[in-house]
């Protein structure tokens, strides 16, 4: 299997894809309450039967269930009807004094009822702009050209054994505070480091091995492994005083006989934004600032091993705030939001 082919998105002019997705998202979730909630309603306006009291001076009707509003209206000289009010209004009694007494043939009620409807979403949903003009589609040739996307070549395929818990196709992994191997749950706990905890009884777990890492919990990677012994990698953010002094530390951590201890490491500068495993092959962002030239991503692979320090295969910047990663089996994309910055 070969290695991943990364593309690199310079200053992409589009909003973070996590953050708009999930406001679209809670948006749904939304639309299905209300519609699970309220009931199915269509609204429509109806003639209603009234009469006129006191010499022609007062209307009075009777508005049916469901009324929503109700209006007066009368027939003026240019032969059209004039809306005279237009009151909110529930079902029962309606009454309205005129100020001068008036034929009851020029005037007519009209009101907005609810009714029972098969549409899926109540009425308000239904309301408002239904019509739009045209929009343009950003042809892909257009996007890669205004993102200035390049392909990266990787460097030669390395021969690697397939990691336990891992799938057989190498697959791009994603980093995650905990991931499950057989009967052991692998926890990056973010207050007090990584826990081992045997779930050979799932009513009745247990801790075999911990690593005290407080505050440090952030993204966890199974490597390779064999019976009784577990690999793992762990990527912390080692923050200093100021944001251009934080940096990412990367731990090999063995699991065996029920003891976790550190292997090998590495500090890189920048934080840690995302990461992927596919193999032994560790791709990592990291953002870092600079106060003169503001934010800058720096997309790195590593050859993780066991019994040697993490290796830096390629590395390369990218300009502007880190937005998205994503990865496939032979392909990875990051995508960074352009930034306008002057330092002073």
């Amino acid at each position: 299997m070969g290695p991943c082919i990364p593309i690199k998105i310079m200053c992409s002019p589009f909003p973070v894809i996590g953050v708009q997705f999930r406001r679209v998202f809670q948006g749904v979730l939304l639309v299905l309450a209300c519609s699970a909630a309220a009931p199915l309603i269509s609204a429509k306006v109806i003639d209603v039967s009234f009469q006129l009291m006191e010499k022609g001076r007062v209307v009075q009707a009777t508005l049916p269930p469901g009324t929503r509003s109700v209006s007066l209206q009368r027939f003026n000289m240019r032969g059209s009807w004039q809306t005279q009010e237009t009151r909110t209004a529930d079902q029962g009694v309606y009454s309205y004094r005129l100020s001068s007494p008036t034929l009851r043939a020029l005037l007519r009620l009209k009101a907005d009822v609810e009714a029972p409807s098969r549409k899926k979403f109540p009425a308000l949903f239904y309301r408002g702009r239904n019509k739009f003009a045209p929009s343009s589609t950003l042809a892909a040739s257009e996007f890669l050209r205004l993102n200035d996307v390049a392909m990266v070549v990787d460097s030669p395929p390395v021969d690697v054994a397939v990691p336990t818990g891992q799938p057989s196709d190498q697959t791009p992994q994603e980093a995650d505070i905990w991931k499950i191997a057989g009967s052991t749950a692998y926890f990056f706990n973010q207050l007090r480091g990584l826990q081992v905890i045997d779930l050979s009884s799932p009513a009745e777990p247990r801790l075999t091995a911990s690593l005290r890492l407080p505050a440090a919990g952030q993204d966890l990677h199974l490597l390779a492994g064999s019976e009784g012994r577990q690999d793992i990698l762990l990527i912390t953010s080692e923050s200093g005083p100021g944001d251009a002094e934080a940096a990412t530390m990367m731990r090999v951590v063995r699991v065996e006989q029920g003891t976790a201890q550190v292997l090998q490491s590495a500090r890189i500068e920048g934080r840690p934004v995302a990461s992927r495993l596919q193999g032994s092959r560790l791709y990592l962002c990291t953002e870092s600032w600079n106060p003169e030239s503001g934010p800058k991503v720096t997309f790195g692979e590593w050859r993780m091993d066991s019994e040697a320090a993490p290796v830096l295969l390629s590395t390369f910047d990218i300009g502007g705030s880190f937005s998205a990663f994503a990865a496939g089996s032979e392909w990875l994309a990051v995508a960074c939001s352009s930034s306008a910055w002057s330092g002073g």
